[in-house]
């Protein structure tokens, strides 16, 4: 679970930097600088952006009957604030979820736990293979006390319903 958790924080701070490089492209493209996330969603939105992710852009913008689109413009390789926001909530929901699980199940394994989370807020959003994959993770997942310990947390007690 710890290398799953890893590739999650680097997912983040993929996403970060989509955030940071579509607030420098609506500067500049747009001549709209100082666009908070809040912005950009809507800009995104009133710009019929908000599902491009760079991999989906030629089915997404190829179905548009309105415009059609260079396969080397901006809009084809444009990676939606709005998207990766979203997905990023999905992943605090996720983390919520597993540290209100420590402190209400304090017997649970990781695993259990994990899955339990996993299955409540990302499972819904991912296809059957990948929940198939994370439910094979969740059983080789390590102890509560290795993952503490890869998290910074020297005392389980800190996890306690006060």
């Amino acid at each position: 679970v710890s290398s799953a958790m890893g590739m999650a924080f680097s997912d983040i701070m993929e996403k970060a930097n989509v955030f940071r490089a579509n607030s420098k492209f609506f500067a500049e493209h747009y001549n709209l600088p100082g666009l908070d996330l809040y912005g950009i969603c809507n800009k995104e939105i009133e710009e019929n952006l908000q599902e491009l992710n760079g991999g989906n852009n030629k089915k997404i913008l190829g179905a548009r009957k309105d415009k059609t689109f260079a396969k080397d413009s901006w809009e084809m390789k444009y990676n939606s604030t709005s998207r990766n926001l979203v997905r990023m909530s999905w992943f605090c929901e996720y983390m919520e979820h597993l540290f209100n699980g420590f402190m209400t199940q304090p017997d649970a394994t990781l695993g259990t736990l994990g899955r339990e989370a996993y299955d409540a807020k990302l499972g819904p959003h991912h296809p059957w293979v990948v929940r198939k994959g994370a439910q094979l993770g969740f059983k080789m997942a390590t102890s509560k006390d290795k993952f503490y310990a890869a998290i910074g947390v020297t005392d389980p007690k800190e996890f306690e319903l006060v």
